[in-house]
């Protein structure tokens, strides 16, 4: 009996070609993830002010609380 699938070619599937894109992906991914978080930490933390300064903080307004 004749197989209908005789005549194709013998399928390779390239796996070692095909974990070494998805490493490279990967690689890819997490230093971009690596370099948004650097420049998110270097960016907010220019704006922080010294321990010094928050140990002397002064609100500028008052609030006044009445109860009834």
């Amino acid at each position: 009996m004749k197989s209908l699938y005789q005549h194709l070619p013998a399928v390779e599937i390239g796996g070692r070609k095909l974990v070494g894109h998805v490493l490279f992906g990967l690689l890819i991914l997490i230093s971009a993830a690596v370099g948004a978080a650097s420049g998110l930490l270097l960016v907010y933390s220019t704006d922080l002010p010294q321990v010094e300064q928050l140990e002397r903080y002064r609100p500028s307004s008052v609030t006044e609380l009445y109860d009834g």
